[in-house]
């Protein structure tokens, strides 16, 4: 992984979007596509979570503009450092 992940809270146009999202969750499997792990979970901006079922799942290319980064602290870096450390190790 050579990306930095975007904290919580940060709010992004993806790409050929009209409507911005903010994140609200990372590294998900989607209940519908098998193993595959997700980049981000968002919600759509300024609406915040309305249902369950309208979650986005979306990876780091699929962000078109990053309008907003959330709030970022020693531990939420160290969380980061875990998810890299696994992906190396599943590659």
């Amino acid at each position: 992984m050579n990306k930095e992940f975007l904290p919580i809270g940060s709010v992004c146009l993806l790409k050929d979007a009209k409507k911005k999202v903010m994140i609200t969750g990372f590294c998900v499997k989607g209940n519908e596509t098998g193993d595959r792990v997700f980049d981000y979970l968002a919600c759509v901006y300024p609406e915040g979570v309305i249902s369950s079922d309208q979650n986005l799942l979306f990876d780091h290319e699929d962000i078109g503009q990053i309008i907003a980064i959330g709030y970022s602290d020693e531990e939420e870096k160290q969380v980061f450092g875990i998810y890299r450390e696994l992906e190396k190790q599943n590659r």
